[in-house]
């Protein structure tokens, strides 16, 4: 099952037809079961009991769709909307369903519902429910159709079948649907969430901002997370394609949303490096230390901005830090002999790029840094090693330093 699917069927059994966006993960119980069996065969009074036991117990304000399902059975029935013998088809269902019956058999009894109520919308959600499960979305979309020519009023029921059609890249339809959820629901962050990902999948970077931008409400931790992780994903979107000002939008967001997330601090802080605005960066980079004092990524890039300031006492201070909680951290090496060789230290140099490449023996640069050092103090024949490696090695992007290298063995050859 894919995991677009999981995710709608969490959502679905969490809050079906809810206008309220609080989000509590209530699981059936040994009452709920009881209620679904007793009403099954039919004694409604003593099913109704057991349900109430479930309901008062838990203190629900949100239910998941068989219970939410079970509740407005209860209320029509009272209000003679749905006759017994309907209502107790749909528990015969929801009975075989929690007990993992055969397929063929939950849809007869969801199927005979509605042959004696056709305009009773509830058998046609959970039929849409049982299709989807079985990835049979042509059925599913059928049934969440029909539900909502009877019942047009359901957000969750739009956002089900927008679902679908995002997954059968059926884009118009789905932003359709999930438009029309949002005009119900304004409070729907999971309609919000699904327009940003068909937005997201085709490019839409800057519809997508149109549409977060008019987001405004509160919700549970488990989706200010999924929240935040988006924004930070489009906003590495909008760095790849050099549109920083919204990047960092994206960032800040993510952020806000959830302050405690290392990953969109690193994203903003590069992305300020990038613009050259190095102590916004390096703020963004201590953040990320604050949160995880062994986070080597904060420490690598705000090394990395020291240097592009020229603080190098801070950056080799960061790098070394790096090598205390992983000596083997083959970027630190590296870094570390670039600062070194720019301080003129060419054997504190050597020493790091050495390490680097017994980490990573196939590292270009560490090869060619490494011969440039060699050449430097005079030390011929590993300078020559080192060059015909970096040549063997380097793709011909690097052709001027291939051309150098090269240059630097023929007349290194006349001193051997």
């Amino acid at each position: 099952m894919s995991k677009d699917i999981v995710f709608l069927l969490i959502l679905l059994n969490l809050s079906f037809g809810h206008s309220d966006s609080t989000n509590y993960n209530i699981m059936p119980t040994a009452d709920y079961f009881k209620a679904i069996e007793l009403g099954a065969n039919g004694d409604i009074r003593n099913s109704k009991i057991y349900f109430k036991k479930f309901f008062d117990k838990n203190n629900i304000s949100i239910l998941n769709t068989s219970s939410k399902i079970v509740k407005r059975l209860y209320e029509d029935l009272e209000n003679r909307k749905i006759s017994k013998e309907a209502a107790v088809y749909i528990f015969m269902g929801l009975t075989s369903e929690a007990n993992y019956e055969n397929f063929s058999e939950i849809l007869f009894y969801y199927n005979r519902a509605t042959g004696i109520h056709p305009n009773y919308v509830s058998p046609y959600i959970l039929r849409g429910e049982l299709h989807l499960k079985q990835n049979e979305y042509e059925h599913a979309l059928f049934e969440y159709s029909k539900a909502i020519e009877i019942d047009s009023t359901d957000s969750m029921i739009f956002y089900a079948r927008g679902t679908i059609f995002s997954i059968l890249k059926k884009y118009k339809s789905a932003l359709e649907d999930f438009s029309k959820a949002i005009t119900l629901n304004n409070n729907c962050i999971e309609c919000y969430h699904k327009k940003f990902d068909v937005y997201y999948s085709q490019e839409k970077l800057n519809q997508f901002l149109q549409e977060y931008k008019k987001l405004n409400f509160s919700d549970s931790t488990i989706k200010k997370l999924d929240l935040s992780s988006m924004m930070n994903n489009v906003g590495i979107k909008f760095k790849r394609n050099n549109d920083f000002s919204n990047a960092i939008f994206c960032f800040t967001e993510s952020i806000n949303t959830v302050p405690n997330w290392t990953k969109p601090y690193l994203n903003r802080g590069i992305t300020y490096r990038l613009e050259k605005k190095y102590n916004l960066a390096i703020n963004d980079f201590t953040q990320v230390i604050d949160i995880d004092s062994n986070n080597t990524e904060g420490y690598i890039n705000r090394a990395l901005t020291f240097i592009e300031m020229d603080s190098l006492v801070k950056a080799e201070f960061d790098l070394k830090r790096i090598l205390f909680i992983n000596e083997e951290n083959i970027r630190a090496n590296f870094e570390l002999g670039k600062l070194y060789y720019s301080k003129n230290d060419f054997l504190s140099a050597i020493h790091y790029f050495k390490n680097s490449l017994e980490l990573d023996p196939n590292n270009i640069w560490a090869n060619y840094w490494l011969a440039y050092c060699y050449d430097k103090t005079k030390l011929y024949k590993k300078a020559l090693k080192f060059y015909t490696k970096f040549i063997e090695i380097a793709p011909d992007e690097y052709f001027k330093f291939k051309a150098y290298a090269q240059i630097r063995i023929k007349k290194l050859k006349k001193y051997l």
